[in-house]
């Protein structure tokens, strides 16, 4: 992992954007307080696979703030690095130096000091209009299937994970447990136990419960829709 200072951008922060009226505005015009709040400047929408997102910033030009946006979204793999933590993690961008990224199911961004790179998928709206919308994003099911002597029941994923490879990460998750595995407790002599947390490649994670399997994704947590104590989870599956 290449070494960068790191300023942790907290996952909690998404959850507690002060809701106001968002005034739509393009470029580098200053606009009224949006979704994120005062201070924050309405920037543009930005198309990506899951439709527009609304870009806002604070501290930075808007022009640089699509572009980090956009880079963090379009960008490829190569060019990020994902940093695990006990809250989720967070995402490195190598053509930004600096500057930590996180989100949730809705909204997220990137910061550097006070600098604040933001999006949200709330279509501009008045205020009032938001009630019972801080939703967690389409879900959607996969058919049941065996495997390995083990059934693999009432799956749930967000819906644009495709069930072929639901079916590859569960899988594996019971054969091999990836790449890597890590474990979440160790005993005095480093011997490790609890259940593992299974590493596959591109930036996804599992790990296995009494009776089910779940799995996240640590490079896009847009895909963890499914609410969850812990973590948000993008795929959930009862296995006997």
């Amino acid at each position: 992992m290449r070494p960068k200072a790191l300023i942790r951008l907290r996952h909690a922060a998404v959850a507690i954007a002060l809701l106001v009226v968002l005034v739509a505005a393009g470029g580098e015009r200053a606009a009224g307080a949006g979704y994120w709040g005062e201070g924050y400047r309405i920037c543009r929408s930005l198309k990506v696979e899951y439709g527009p997102l609304y870009v806002s910033a604070k501290g930075v030009r808007c022009r640089k703030a699509v572009r980090i946006i956009k880079e963090w979204w379009k960008g490829p793999d190569s060019r990020q690095t994902t940093v695990e933590d006990s809250t989720g993690g967070h995402v490195l961008l190598d053509r930004f130096p600096g500057w930590v990224c996180s989100d949730g199911a809705s909204a997220g961004g990137c910061r550097k000091g006070g600098r604040y790179a933001v999006y949200n998928f709330f279509e501009p709206r008045p205020a009032s209009s938001f009630s019972g919308l801080l939703r967690v994003g389409p879900l959607s099911s996969c058919p049941s299937f065996r495997s390995g002597g083990l059934t693999f029941s009432a799956i749930e994923r967000q819906s644009h994970i495709r069930c072929g490879l639901v079916r590859r990460l569960l899988r594996g998750t019971y054969r091999g447990c990836g790449y890597r595995e890590t474990w979440p407790f160790h005993t005095a002599d480093g011997t490790p136990y609890g259940r593992p947390t299974c590493w596959f490649r591109g930036g996804w994670r599992c790990s296995t419960g009494a009776g089910g399997a779940v799995c996240w994704s640590a490079s896009r947590p847009k895909l963890n829709a499914i609410p969850n104590s812990g973590r948000p989870l993008a795929i959930s599956v009862e296995v006997g």
